[in-house]
This record gives C-alpha cells, structure tokens and sequence, in this order.
C-alpha cells in the first residue's frame, strides 16, 4: 500500500455508553480503522459522581489518556494499515463498496449531553450498504479538517457536508 490518503481519529460510541478511540487511514479501495484507545468516557462519568474534585481528577486522566492516543497514533502513522488490522480484534476495515453514504455535521449540543457523545466538535455518521450505521465524533478541529478534506475526494458523490469554515469562530458551523 502507498501513502495513505487521508487520516484522522475519531471517537466509535456503542449503545452501551462505551466508546472506543480510532485512527482512520484512507487509501483508494478501503478505511481502516485502527483503535488507539477504548473507553474514552469512562473517567468522565465517574469523575462526575465526586463533585469538583472527581471532575479535575477525570480531566486530569483524560489528558494522559489523550496524550498516550496521540503517541500511539503517530506510531501507527509509520506503519501500513493492512498490517495494523491484525493487532486487535476491535480493528476493521471499510471497503469503499461498502459505503452508502458519509455525513459530516456540526457538534450537538443534545449529542453531547444527552446522546452520550461527550464533548465534541462534529460528527461523523457513515451509512453502510447493509443498512448498518457508524456513528462516531471528532475530538478536535485538526482531525474533522482532515476528514473534511479527504472524505470527499475519496468519495466523490457520497459525501455530505452538513459543515462550513466560519473564520470569525474559528470552527465549523453548520452550512447553509
């Protein structure tokens, strides 16, 4: 496989409450999905049961925990994502056959409080043709300016962007 086309990490929740951390590199034919972390929201909602101080010990973990994805993936950005694929069974890849759709939408504020997103700044929803969804979210601008970038080319026709660059907020807002 040559130089990945694209790559970003993303944040997979589960009906469960649970989340997972992913590394998504993008090459012609395929996504794959590599997990760097799991259980991104465990420290928050524990955190939350012990007031103030439960929060600044959760914040404080999460920083660790962000930093050792960040470690993690820049390892894995030296490496071929075929071969990441067998290093834990969480791992997958996405043909692009596969996909039926791809939208890309604005942070929700009901999402984030009350869907179980957690704090995010935007939304990744993919459509499979089995009629199965992944909903994942993006952590921080640098990765959904990755995916907004690259998706689209790689998907020409499939690609929704529900998202505009506002350089006065200095974020994606919702387009239109």
């Amino acid at each position: 496989m040559s130089e990945p086309k694209g790559r970003f990490t993303v944040r997979l929740n589960s009906k469960l409450g649970l989340s997972r951390a992913y590394r998504v590199y993008l090459d012609n034919a395929a996504a794959y999905f590599i997990k760097i972390g799991g259980h991104t929201g465990f420290a928050r909602a524990i955190g939350a049961q012990f007031g103030a101080a439960g929060r600044a010990m959760a914040e404080n973990y999460e920083r660790k925990e962000a930093a050792k994805r960040a470690e993690l993936a820049a390892r894995f950005d030296q490496e071929h994502p075929p071969v990441l694929l067998t290093r834990d069974k969480d791992n997958f890849s996405l043909p692009y056959v596969g996909v039926q759709s791809v939208v890309v939408a604005p942070s929700s504020f009901w999402g984030a409080f009350l869907g179980g997103d957690g704090p995010h700044v935007g939304r990744l929803m993919l459509k499979k043709r089995d009629g199965k969804d992944l909903r994942l979210v993006f952590e921080n601008l640098t990765e959904m300016k990755a995916a907004v970038e690259s998706l689209p080319r790689l998907l020409p026709g499939r690609v929704d962007l529900k998202v505009r660059w506002d350089d006065r907020k200095q974020e994606y807002v919702k387009a239109g």
